[in-house]
């Protein structure tokens, strides 16, 4: 099958790219640390990970760090950003950064991420939400709005 290239270039391949490496350099983890195992990585494409939240609003990515030597086990939820969404708008659209971080604390207040159970079999009490940028002016922009909104401590 051949892909035209108009179809090429309105294909989100830069955003996937970035939740590949973002992946890759995550396993990276487990070599340095061989006691920190990775488990349970989906990605927005993966049924999974459209568990944890409603169709308006589904993480790029989710998954957990153990500990082994611990037991211990730490959620994330990743957010890639490139760019092409309004930082804050008084609509507040789903394509609002702005509203990605209430979703995110509402996720958190309503204790529905405790469904990410099944990925990694383990409880948890709380998650980070990472942002990954690779635009340094935006990355500056969004650490700012992050600040501005109360409470932000798991972003």
């Amino acid at each position: 099958m051949l892909v035209s290239e108009k179809t090429l270039r309105s294909l989100p391949v830069d955003h996937d790219l970035l939740i590949n490496w973002f992946h890759i350099n995550l396993l990276e983890i487990q070599s340095i640390h061989p006691q920190l195992k990775v488990a349970g990585f989906t990605t927005n494409t993966t049924p999974s990970s459209q568990i944890v939240t409603d169709s308006s609003f589904i993480p790029d990515g989710i998954f957990a760090i153990r500990d082994t030597e611990s037991s211990k086990a730490l959620l994330f939820f990743l957010e890639v950003d490139m760019g092409t969404e309004t930082t804050a708008s008084p609509s507040r659209s789903p394509n609002d950064f702005r509203q990605k971080v209430h979703n995110y604390q509402n996720l958190f207040r309503i204790e529905k991420y405790k469904q990410c159970r099944k990925l990694s079999r383990s409880s948890f009490n709380g998650f980070r939400l990472l942002i990954l940028s690779n635009i340094h002016a935006r990355h500056a922009t969004l650490c700012s709005l992050v600040q501005e909104m109360p409470p932000s401590n798991f972003i």
